[in-house]
């Protein structure tokens, strides 16, 4: 389970300002695949302490005003699965893909390579799977200070 927000180049600075507030997190550049799409950055948070104690208690604090809210309530839904361990099991397991094929109005299916004890043996996600930690194999570097060169190869 893992958290981001996804915003265009011109705005990196405003996630790491995200960043800096939750104290968690990482900022990193995503190049992406699809044609439809631009690269972009991303902030994430895929520590579950960090989702648990920082993450889902702010936007329970201040709630979301938009469709995205609908979204919130489901990812919550299947941290609190996940927090009792419900995604080892297949009952569980299956709960949260359901859960998670109506967020984004289904938009993006549960990645069948997961398995219930988290990812399976199989060697390959697709190339743009992995948010913020590695495409193909190749590490994607987190995104450098304001003033520090940037490799975006």
């Amino acid at each position: 389970m893992h958290f981001f927000i996804k915003m265009t180049e011109d705005e990196v600075s405003l996630l790491r300002g995200v960043q800096r507030f939750f104290g968690c997190g990482g900022v990193y550049y995503q190049k992406e695949y699809r044609q439809n799409q631009r690269a972009c950055y991303r902030f994430g948070v895929t520590s579950q302490k960090d989702l648990h104690e920082k993450i889902i208690p702010f936007f329970d604090r201040n709630p979301l005003k938009s469709k995205k809210l609908e979204n919130f309530l489901l990812f919550k839904e299947i941290g609190e699965l996940v927090k009792r361990r419900e995604h080892k099991n297949p009952l569980g397991f299956e709960k949260i893909k359901q859960l998670k094929s109506r967020m984004n109005n289904g938009a993006r299916l549960v990645r069948e390579i997961r398995s219930p004890s988290g990812n399976s043996k199989q060697p390959k996600l697709s190339k743009s799977a992995r948010q913020g930690s590695e495409v193909g194999g190749t590490r994607i570097p987190a995104v450098p200070e304001e003033g520090e060169a940037s490799d975006k190869a």
